[in-house]
């Protein structure tokens, strides 16, 4: 197999996808709204964690750093930091439609400007139209007071949907700019005012095409586009994504394309959304007062990353133990230990490399995905508390689940016991590697 010529075919055609405008606007509007993720999970870290490892079975409420917070901060304390934690997660939706549709803008104007096009569009007014239009499609519901927006209407269940409306109402803008269906004024009026003027048309057409889909969509029988997407795209996507199945193949599909050289953030315009909704589900799960041991559906893309940042540390460890006959394996290996800890396994994923070795694709790809998916599994059949609690990524190993789990340690013993796994299934295959690159030379 030419692993070579494999990689020189696919990694142009993946890399030209990723870089598309409009799939590159969602991954960079996800993550102009991480932060905000990681806000909110602050204050439900503190309302869930405990720090008694020896009887988990006590109530939350007993554990003693749940009762020295009420010492310190009164019965009542919960509602400071319930209140951010709900923000947070409860407006995710209107931040991602906003981000989308600015970055979507500022990518059409890149593009554009060769040929002198799009260059009329302002990416504020482009987030302002995909506001409005956000708020003319996400679900409302019925009060005394009439139909209303609730805090479930721009959590994570309307975030496929603010997508969508954010890239159509984007484009539909971005287009109208460059036509003369604009207000001229004067060139001495102040350019504040001209902007907001020459928006006024675009900005119109744009909210009424939005009106007027989701009153067809309501015409077959619907109660609107957010009931059309759920039933349409966003369920089965949820169904498959809170599989043992999906948690397989999401890993393959990452470590395959980092295999050929392909960061895995190329397809984080497909998995990040439904983790997201899945997190956020959980997030409201905790807030409602549900145990961290019962939470219903799991958490698949914060386990799975995780779980995946223990394959270049359990490849320094075999490197260790059985490869110090090559002085270059081994150097790369001192190199990544340190980055391996807080998840980043650049530098011996490219340095070894691990990327095109032949030696290393069964290893890498799989190993991960068998860890990760058992540990997915556990969590399903709740043998062991959810990953529930977003934490940065580059948190250090097996404090990340402790953390991410709210004190729990049965968590982090299971993530040492997959750990030990991954350096058992490197072992023969590192061997295999040095005693190829021997032959080379």
């Amino acid at each position: 197999m030419n692993l070579q010529h494999i990689s020189e075919k696919i990694l142009p055609a993946v890399g030209k996808i990723s870089n598309e405008k409009h799939i590159a606007a969602i991954r960079d509007g996800f993550i102009m709204s991480m932060p905000m993720t990681l806000v909110g999970s602050i204050g439900l870290l503190l309302q869930n964690f405990r720090i008694n490892l020896l009887n988990t079975t006590l109530p939350l409420k007993q554990d003693p750093f749940q009762k020295f917070l009420t010492f310190l901060f009164g019965k009542n304390w919960t509602a400071f930091p319930n209140a951010i934690t709900n923000v947070c997660n409860n407006l995710i939706s209107i931040v991602v439609t906003v981000t989308i549709a600015y970055m979507l803008t500022q990518n059409y104007i890149a593009d554009g400007k060769a040929q002198n096009k799009y260059q009329n569009a302002d990416p504020l007014v482009a987030a302002i139209i995909a506001l409005l239009g956000s708020f003319l499609v996400f679900p409302q519901s019925a009060s005394k007071l009439g139909a209303v927006w609730t805090k479930d209407s721009f959590g994570a269940t309307s975030l496929i949907l603010g997508m969508i409306v954010a890239i159509l109402s984007t484009i539909m803008y971005v287009h109208l700019s460059d036509t003369k269906l604009t207000i001229k004024l004067p060139d001495s009026v102040p350019p504040a005012v001209l902007s907001a003027f020459t928006a006024v048309i675009p900005l119109a057409i744009s909210v009424i095409a939005i009106n007027a889909l989701e009153f067809i969509i309501r015409a077959f029988g619907f109660t609107g586009m957010q009931d059309l997407i759920y039933k349409i795209v966003q369920a089965p996507l949820q169904g498959v994504s809170t599989s043992v199945g999906g948690a397989f193949v999401t890993v393959i599909a990452q470590n395959l394309v980092f295999f050929f050289g392909i960061h895995p953030a190329a397809l984080s315009p497909i998995f990040t959304p439904i983790n997201t909704i899945n997190q956020n589900d959980l997030t409201n799960q905790l807030l409602h007062g549900t145990a961290i041991t019962a939470l219903k559906g799991a958490p698949i893309g914060q386990t799975l990353q995780m779980l995946m940042g223990l394959t270049t540390i359990s490849l320094c460890v075999a490197i260790f133990l059985v490869g110090r006959k090559s002085p270059h394996y081994l150097s790369i290996a001192k190199v990544e230990i340190i980055p391996g800890i807080f998840g980043i396994g650049e530098p011996i994923i490219y340095g070894l490399p691990v990327v095109l070795n032949p030696a290393m694709l069964i290893p890498y790809v799989f190993t991960s995905a068998i860890t990760g998916t058992f540990y997915y599994w556990l969590q399903l059949i709740h043998a062991i508390p959810a990953i529930a609690i977003a934490v940065p990524w580059t948190t250090p190993l097996f404090l990340n689940t402790y953390l991410a789990s709210g004190g729990h340690i049965l968590p982090v013993v299971v993530q040492f016991i997959c750990f030990v796994f991954d350096v058992l299934m490197f072992i023969p295959f590192v061997k295999l590697a040095i005693r190829s690159e021997a032959n080379k030379f």
